[in-house]
């Protein structure tokens, strides 16, 4: 970002996004919505060195994009291999709760477990990413924003690398990190001071 109205996209995802692979993965496990929060809990409830190991997805060096959908089905195969039990793949839409119903301690750990894991590889790839970006483009500051910054794992991992890289990192209160209108309201009004503005007659675009 050099100004508030001059930004340059360095890195996107080529499919699910953070916040989505999160709430596709609670509802794989049949834990509800919304799953950035759900999973977070489950993380914090046992040490993260007990996560079950999966992939980082796009890890090589000077890569900065993002892909989660392979991390999601590493989740699904992980699980059914786990538990013994098999997604419905005929029903429509996707990612279905696998239907597990073991509400014993080992079955439950499981999905603690995988939870961790899964967390532990979306921490380290967002991290890891921001601060190769930081240190490409030469940016002192990192800011960071959307439902996923409110995930406390990010918040303390990114800060930490951060400040270890020499980099200042700036998180939103939690109650600005998800879908909000103070953030479409800034930018507007941002858009308006620089005299950029509409008419009733325009068009509304869902995607660019």
């Amino acid at each position: 970002v050099v100004d508030w109205l001059d930004f340059h996209v360095v890195g996107k995802t080529r499919d699910d996004a953070a916040g989505e692979a999160f709430d596709k993965t609670a509802k794989l496990l049949g834990l509800g919505y919304p799953g950035g929060e759900i999973i977070e809990k489950l993380a914090g409830s046992i040490p993260a060195e007990e996560g079950t190991p999966l992939p980082r997805p796009l890890m090589e060096a000077g890569n900065l994009d993002f892909s989660f959908s392979g991390l999601k089905t590493a989740v699904l195969r992980t699980f059914e291999s786990l538990t013994g039990k098999v997604r419905d793949g005929k029903r429509p839409g996707s990612f279905h709760a696998i239907p597990f119903e073991d509400e014993s301690e080992a079955g439950r750990r499981i999905v603690r477990q995988i939870a961790v894991g899964f967390q532990k590889a979306v921490v380290e790839v967002l991290t890891s990413k921001t601060i190769w970006a930081a240190q490409q483009y030469k940016c002192d500051r990192i800011v960071v924003c959307g439902g996923v910054a409110a995930n406390g794992a990010l918040r303390r991992t990114l800060t930490q690398r951060g400040q270890d890289a020499g980099l200042h990192v700036f998180f939103p209160s939690l109650g600005l990190c998800t879908d909000n209108a103070a953030m479409i309201a800034a930018r507007g009004f941002m858009l308006l001071e620089a005299g950029l503005k509409d008419d009733l007659s325009f068009d509304a675009k869902s995607r660019w």
